[in-house]
């Protein structure tokens, strides 16, 4: 997230990108202080909405940034409601959870909670989940933002 951040605000202080986004300065320093390459999606979703505000960029592009590194305009085709419809489109049909578990190294334990509703991946398992299912990553990233908003 820091290196983002950086990127996207390289002219700006954290104390003004956190008054930009409506979030706490502690959260900001929080942020950059324990950058540890994964972070709670609720967490990545207050910051690209604020960033949004802030920057005046499309909020779904941002997301996107932040999990792939760069946007190249592939839009879904599908929409999904909930975290098990948009698994079960991407992974191929050959493929069981549990052969996906070990693809990309994701407790299947883990999974079930995310498809049982009570919450959704780390922004580091979504990039696992994004690399190890067949397809367009932009896509598949783009179609999760759509679920985790909904």
């Amino acid at each position: 997230m820091r290196d983002f951040l950086d990127r996207k605000c390289s002219h700006m202080k954290y104390v003004d990108i956190a008054k930009g986004c409506g979030l706490s300065v502690s959260f900001m320093y929080n942020l950059r202080a324990h950058d540890s390459g994964s972070h709670h999606m609720h967490t990545v979703l207050r910051v690209v909405y604020g960033l949004s505000g802030l920057l005046g960029e499309d909020v779904e592009d941002l997301f996107v940034e932040y999990i792939l590194g760069e946007v190249l305009g592939e839009l879904p085709n599908m929409y999904f409601d909930s975290v098990r419809a948009w698994v079960d489109h991407y992974k191929s049909d050959e493929m069981t959870y549990k052969d996906l578990s070990a693809r990309v190294g994701i407790d299947q334990t883990r999974m079930s909670v995310w498809f049982n509703g009570r919450g959704y991946p780390s922004s580091q398992m979504l990039r696992w989940l994004v690399q190890g299912m067949g397809g367009s990553q932009e896509e598949m990233c783009r179609s999760f933002f759509r679920v985790a908003i909904s």
